[in-house]
């Protein structure tokens, strides 16, 4: 509704395929995936060439500091906590960082 073209998929390997297929501007990602974890999807986009910079919002359940400062520590540039967030809070921060 937003305007934005958007691909999905709950798999990290599917992810980094959209991802390295499409160029996105931006990746939103969960940190409980099927076939991993988010935590490793950040690392592997952040190791790829050409995705060094790309802007990564985690929006997830898990609220601890600890995946928090997992996640920035991989490289993610925001954090969302699902529960404490509100839809337009992300849509803010996405016109922000493309």
């Amino acid at each position: 509704a937003a305007g934005y073209e958007v691909a999905v998929t709950p798999q990290v390997s599917e992810a980094m395929r959209l991802i390295t297929d499409f160029k996105p501007n931006l990746v939103i990602v969960d940190l409980m995936l099927k076939d991993g974890n988010g935590f490793d999807l950040i690392s592997e986009i952040r190791g790829t060439k050409g995705f060094k910079k790309l802007p990564v919002i985690v929006l997830s359940n898990l609220g601890q500091d600890s995946d928090i400062s997992e996640a920035k520590k991989r490289g993610a540039n925001k954090y969302f906590v699902k529960s404490d967030t509100k839809f337009q809070d992300i849509e803010k921060q996405i016109e922000k960082m493309i």
